[in-house]
């Protein structure tokens, strides 16, 4: 069988400077209102990673809300207000050049085991706090409210009601950033570790009249350069936004991949309470290339592999695979298109047949 489906994202993103407005030094503030629409074409083939990350049902919401404060000179920065956990956690910058949601924004096991662990364009109060002592090193921990109906869409972002008693989810990560020199060149590289447990109620997934208090888990990240073509780093003049993702510049950690050549990347999320926990085990590797082409010095070509385990709780179902590979075009400065090849691969851990998808993902950014 065949069929198609169409996803949309606009979201409009205000960012202000205290410092300069109000004279408050290192204060500034943020505010964002997204509108989600079309389908989700996973439903269609019955999968779990969503081969489309743009859809996020059909609402108009406010997704952020929030004040940021920068301390000691740079080095430190706390976040309060309505916020993300997918935002601050579990990013790397090569994630934003796939669709599939399996990686864009997050590796998925993380918000498949933890339905506290949100991501744009969906908000909750959370505090996080961010120290960069070096370009080296970077440590970041956070408190969220994990209630998730948070999430409905209902709700459109105005629910504010703040009730720890209903969950919070502790988040802390530690990045790495080290440059190693070999015959000359320099190769950069960005690691993550990071951890989590969210205090919410859970029930068995193959007894829901028995229940537990308390899911954790804990993922490694990581991109490397391989090669790189001759000339220095440069920041490049786009800033793409794919889907429910945005690449935020706010400290150097986050910025985008800024050199032609290859880098490799790869993601492990391990939540090993099998009685709660859908996929115990998530795995996903790939290949990005900037400038494969004379002439295309900023389109990007990729590769991936994203693998989720079924847990034992679920004995008739298998290991669901996907293999992506696209082309990312920046014909200018503002506007990006992706041809995307996905094959499915046991979808859904089921009897389901395994599906071909093609589609093209365009972005547009003022």
């Amino acid at each position: 069988t065949q069929d198609t489906a169409y996803a949309g994202f606009a979201q409009v993103d205000l960012s202000l400077n205290l410092d300069r407005l109000l004279s408050a030094k290192g204060l500034a503030f943020d505010i964002a209102f997204s509108w989600s629409s079309g389908s989700n074409l996973s439903e269609s083939i019955g999968n779990v990673f969503q081969v489309g990350e743009a859809y996020s049902g059909r609402t108009v919401q406010l997704s952020r809300f929030y004040l940021e404060q920068t301390l000691a000179g740079g080095t430190l920065f706390l976040k309060l207000g309505r916020i993300s956990a997918g935002n601050d956690f579990a990013v790397l910058p090569v994630n934003i050049y796939f669709v599939n949601a399996a990686i864009n924004g997050n590796p998925l096991g993380i918000p498949l085991n933890s339905p506290g662990f949100f991501t744009d364009p969906v908000g909750q109060w959370g505090l996080r706090f961010l120290v960069e002592p070096s370009q080296f090193f970077q440590f970041r921990a956070a408190a969220y409210n994990a209630d998730p109906a948070v999430g409905e869409e209902g709700r459109n972002g105005f629910d504010w009601r703040l009730n720890p008693e209903d969950g919070v989810l502790w988040m802390a990560e530690t990045t790495f950033a080290p440059k190693v020199r070999i015959g000359g060149e320099t190769y950069r590289g960005r690691y993550k570790i990071g951890a989590s447990y969210d205090s919410s109620t859970y029930a068995y997934l193959d007894d829901p009249r028995r229940s537990r208090d308390g899911q954790y888990g804990w993922y490694i990240m990581g991109q490397q350069e391989l090669f790189h073509e001759a000339g220095d780093p440069t920041e490049i003049e786009f800033r793409p936004f794919f889907g429910r993702h945005i690449v935020r510049t706010d400290v150097q950690f986050d910025a985008p991949i800024s050199r032609q050549g290859l880098i490799s990347w790869f993601a492990v999320a391990v939540s090993p309470l099998e009685e709660i926990s859908p996929m115990p085990l998530y795995l996903a590797g790939g290949l990005l290339y900037r400038g494969l082409f004379t002439y295309r010095d900023n389109d990007i070509a990729g590769a991936a592999v994203y693998y989720g385990r079924a847990s034992d709780r679920f004995p008739d179902r298998r290991d669901e695979v996907v293999i992506e590979t696209n082309y990312t075009v920046h014909p200018t400065a503002w506007l990006y298109l992706t041809p995307d090849l996905q094959y499915v691969i046991n979808p859904g851990g089921t009897d389901i047949p395994d599906a071909f998808v093609f589609g093209v993902e365009i972005g547009i950014t003022f």
